[in-house]
């Protein structure tokens, strides 16, 4: 096969509904995958759908592999969502192997929020796990073994405003900036509390104003201040240092 367009690739792609996400295949199919036929005389000759749009695009398949789709849908055949691999590679990242380990790891509940019981991201509460090999956000595997491939420039947002759960109808796209928007109109922007706001907060605007300008003047240690105000020598040395209170002027 060539990259150059034949009357056969042109049957192909008669087949196949590009629509935002994964190009679908409508003809023929074969335990839930799609089937192309390329010849009918003197024998017919079918193919896998998504290995004949590989091998037209360009791809290689070397000894022993097989095209796996990326994007979880059997019936893709859009050649950025095609891959190469082996036997192996497919059985474990098939759409059914994926979904089985992947909901395992989910509390499904018959009401309420589907939580992620695996791990979670090193600096917020979102579910992590991998997918082919690469780190995905629990919530977003969850879109992708429901729905599909996420769609270009979308995120996946939470009905439910809560970021563990992997619940399908919790789940909706939107870009970034709609995302922002939820976020502002639900009250979820709020910067937590710090400095004088923060309801354990050590010292007053004054005496943060009164330590700094005392250590700036020179003469007189953290851990003299620290005695004076009975404080811990870092909490004053974070106060001078202007690391700490950065809401003091």
């Amino acid at each position: 096969m060539t990259n150059i367009e034949t009357d056969t690739d042109a049957k192909f792609w008669a087949k196949v509904d590009k629509t935002d996400t994964c190009w679908v295949w409508t003809g023929a199919t074969n335990m839930g995958y799609g089937q192309f036929t390329t010849e009918s005389h003197p024998k017919r000759v079918r193919v896998p759908a998504q290995a004949y749009s590989f091998e037209i695009a360009g791809g290689v398949l070397e000894p022993g592999q097989r095209v796996m789709q990326t994007c979880g849908n059997k019936l893709c055949v859009h050649p950025a969502h095609l891959s190469a691999g082996t036997q192996a590679d497919y059985d474990r990242w098939s759409p059914e192997n994926t979904a089985k380990r992947f909901w395992a790891r989910v509390s499904q509940q018959v009401e309420g929020c589907w939580e992620w019981q695996g791990r979670r991201m090193a600096k917020s509460p979102y579910g992590q796990t991998t997918y082919k090999s690469k780190p995905i956000n629990a919530h977003r595997l969850a879109w992708i073994l429901t729905h599909g491939a996420i769609p270009e420039g979308l995120v996946i947002c939470h009905r439910c405003d809560n970021p563990p759960c992997c619940r399908p109808d919790h789940l909706f796209t939107g870009t970034h900036a709609e995302n922002t928007a939820d976020m502002i109109a639900k009250q979820r922007n709020h910067t937590p509390p710090s400095g004088i706001t923060h309801p354990a907060a050590r010292f007053s605007a004054d005496q943060v104003r009164a330590l700094r300008a005392r250590y700036d003047a020179g003469g007189v240690s953290t851990h003299e201040l620290a005695d004076e105000y009975g404080a811990s020598s870092m909490a004053v040395w974070r106060v001078v240092t202007r690391k700490s209170y950065l809401d003091v002027e």
